[in-house]
């Protein structure tokens, strides 16, 4: 059961990170966008 229990930790951690990823890819294009539209 202890097996199992680990994997479920990992698999939440994974998605976490996955998730703070995306939201920090999300922020670097929008910036990215901003600083496009700014220069034009």
């Amino acid at each position: 059961m202890e097996n199992v229990k680990a994997t479920a930790t990992d698999a939440a951690q994974n998605v976490k990170t996955e998730g703070q990823y995306a939201a920090t890819d999300v922020k670097d294009r929008a910036t990215d966008a901003k600083d496009n539209i700014q220069n034009t």
